[in-house]
């Protein structure tokens, strides 16, 4: 009887513990943070001016395929005729350096400059440039034949790809130059600066 009398305790006392574990201090229904549903990252619907980089990597670019994309839509899709594109595209380990694309051919009189500025989502400027302001990206254009890539070991450099395309009669899109460029700060590369630098100029206004 003894025995009965305290396994009878023993019982009451489980039931009173674990009627106590569903109440919190203020008598409400405690709920588990298992339980709870929690929300996954936010994903941003692509922008209108933004394109997978499924063509610009099949021609073998590198460095800001989504812009690079854009940049061949543009020269594919909007109006002015253009034949020929010219592109430097940067990506980095902290922050890029902006993307620049300017368009026309060897018959234009005039030439469109489109600006990305530094770590933006979406076109900043897109507007003419030009026989004078077109003339340095020319010249800087024909230095660029005689380029490689220049492929160094450097942790968080900027990232650069300087890219030339033309259109053909059928609409048919070939790369004409393309160099990649990773400057690790170990040889001279003024050759690649002087490329950069043209293209980086067009931030400040198009002439």
């Amino acid at each position: 009887m003894v025995l009965l009398r305290r396994l009878a305790v023993l019982v009451g006392v489980s039931l009173l513990v674990g009627a106590c574990s569903c109440t919190n201090t203020r008598g409400e229904a405690a709920t588990e943070s298992s339980s709870r549903i929690k929300e996954g990252p936010t994903v941003n619907a692509p922008l209108s001016n933004r394109a997978p980089a499924s063509t610009s990597k099949a021609l073998g670019g590198r460095v800001a395929l989504d812009w690079q994309q854009v940049m061949l839509d543009k020269l594919a899709k909007d109006p002015g005729g253009y034949q020929e594109a010219w592109g430097l595209f940067s990506e980095g380990g902290w922050a890029n350096a902006g993307q620049v694309m300017v368009f026309g051919d060897a018959k234009s009189t005039s030439w469109r400059a489109v600006v990305v500025e530094p770590e933006a989502d979406r076109i900043s400027t897109d507007q003419a440039l030009s026989a004078a302001g077109f003339a340095p990206i020319g010249k800087a254009a024909r230095a660029a034949v005689s380029l490689v890539d220049l492929d160094m070991v450097a942790l968080d450099a900027l990232t650069f790809e300087y890219v030339h395309v033309q259109k053909d009669g059928s609409g048919n899109i070939k790369v004409v130059k393309r160099v990649f460029i990773r400057n690790g700060g170990k040889k001279d590369t003024r050759e690649y600066d002087a490329l950069i630098a043209v293209f980086q100029q067009l931030r400040g206004g198009a002439k």
